[in-house]
């Protein structure tokens, strides 16, 4: 599947998930969710566990825009991830800072606020949701090496008390750069707050 199409289902499910959030403003609802945890990512026969954190914007009830940032920063495995929107705005203002292009910082910070992907939130019952997500916009630099990347998997919601969760995860990444097909796996748990 081409990087045009992704874009293109990505924009089009945030434009109908939109379209049909509740307009009932008589119950509040969290737009915000902070997650901690760690991550052990398995990559081109790299094994690494990773620090993460990540942020959701909630666009309705069961659609959010995900922001993750990992990293493990050891001596002999530099492992980093991060949204390719931030990596991009972040290369184009160190440019831009070079000399005087001070037209495109607007642009900057667009590019810098596109997500990595799309979580979709499925209720299970009142204290759990079962969470697929699809996130074809990622940056990873794995050892000496870095690639745009993108991955699909599954996330649990598990909400011991009200805006805090527990969430496990799984999934399959892949390398856009290589020209073969290079697969890696993440699996984790994050901890959330939700505001």
């Amino acid at each position: 599947m081409s990087f045009r199409i992704i874009f293109i289902l990505t924009f089009l499910i945030l434009s109908i998930s939109s379209s049909y959030s509740q307009s009932d403003n008589s119950e509040k609802h969290n737009d915000i969710k902070i997650s901690f945890g760690y991550r052990q990512s398995l990559v081109m026969f790299n094994n690494a566990g990773q620090f993460n954190v990540c942020l959701e914007y909630f666009v309705s009830d069961n659609i959010s825009l995900d922001y993750s940032l990992a990293g493990n920063f050891s001596s002999y495995k530099t492992f980093i991830h991060a949204p390719l929107g931030l990596v991009g705005g972040l290369s184009l203002l160190s440019e831009s800072l070079k000399s005087d292009y001070s037209t495109y910082d607007y642009l900057i910070l667009l590019l810098m606020m596109i997500p990595e992907g799309v979580n979709y939130y499925i209720p299970m019952n009142e204290k759990m949701n079962m969470v697929p997500y699809i996130h074809p916009l990622g940056y990873d630099y794995v050892i000496d090496d870095y690639s745009v990347t993108g991955s699909v998997g599954m996330k649990f919601e598990i909400e011991p008390f009200d805006n805090i969760s527990l969430n496990p995860f799984a999934g399959i990444k892949i390398f856009y750069k290589h020209q073969s097909a290079t697969f890696g796996f993440d699996i984790g748990l994050l901890f959330g707050i939700k505001f």
